[in-house]
């Protein structure tokens, strides 16, 4: 939408100032990751020690395992019908 803009005996038609938009905010891998986060937990806790797996661990071992899991059970139960 355009503002109309008074000079004189003509109208200008001026566009809206571009919208700021704020920065994208962390992904919640890159937040947990974070020493000073990570640091900011056990001082709360001093007895949690973070087993933290890389990203690469749970798209691969973790999630491949997860999947054998859930189809076993899933197998089971369907042939138990």
């Amino acid at each position: 939408m355009q503002h109309p803009v008074q000079r004189g005996p003509v109208t200008l038609h001026t566009s809206p100032p571009p919208v700021k938009t704020a920065p994208p905010l962390p992904t919640p891998e890159s937040a947990v990751t974070n020493p000073y986060f990570i640091s900011f937990i056990v001082a709360i806790n001093p007895a949690f020690r973070p087993f933290l797996p890389s990203r690469g661990t749970l798209s691969t071992s973790l999630l491949e395992k997860v999947y054998r899991e859930v189809k076993q059970t899933t197998e089971e139960a369907l042939t138990t019908k």
